[in-house]
């Protein structure tokens, strides 16, 4: 789901969605997670306490460089992400 294209951010989509992926959710953006849409997830789901977030976002000050290099950099690359759902959904012990 692109959560850009749904203005004002849809709530209710967000907890239906969840629940049809066991109740998690992984946001991934390409800057700071301050004011991201990790953070408007988050908010949107905060009284499901059943509901699990995970965000990917941009840790430090951004660098200039390939684009390709700079997703794995920051960890946002695709290779990135499916570590990132893998981890999510079987967390090692």
């Amino acid at each position: 789901m692109d959560p850009f294209t749904i203005k004002p951010l849809d709530q209710d989509l967000i907890i239906k969605s969840a629940r049809r992926a066991e109740n998690r959710i992984i946001t991934v953006e390409d800057h700071y997670q301050a004011g991201g849409i990790g953070e408007a997830v988050c908010q949107a789901v905060s009284d499901q306490k059943d509901i699990r977030v995970r965000s990917l976002f941009v840790l430090d000050v951004p660098r200039s460089g390939p684009p390709d290099a700079l997703l794995e950099k920051y960890g946002i690359s695709a290779k990135c992400i499916v570590e990132a759902v893998h981890q999510f959904i079987h967390p090692p012990n």
